[in-house]
């Protein structure tokens, strides 16, 4: 199985709050992000994750596993918490 499948099914399996976890990670949001763009720029072709590099393969990968392996109440900790705290951005 190819990485960017195994993290599809890794965050397709866990329960939605672990997956809000991990959507709502500062690394995962930057790389989305990107993804977002770069498959933009590509006519919205295929998904956002087949436009990944290893590097951000690897980033999402190890991340899916770590929030996969949170227990629920662990998972609506973090997200309660990010949910106080607006997300800094460097403006540039």
């Amino acid at each position: 199985m190819e990485k960017k499948e195994k993290i599809l099914d890794i965050v397709d399996n866990m329960p939605s709050m672990n997956q809000a976890a991990f959507y709502s990670d500062p690394e995962v949001l930057d790389i989305v992000e990107v993804l977002h763009s770069r498959w933009e720029q590509n006519r919205y072709s295929g998904e956002p994750i087949d436009y990944a590099s290893d590097e951000e393969l690897e980033k999402l990968y190890r991340l899916a596993k770590y929030y996969s392996s949170l227990k629920m109440w662990e998972a609506y900790k973090i997200v309660q918490e990010r949910s106080l705290k607006p997300r800094n951005r460097e403006e540039g």
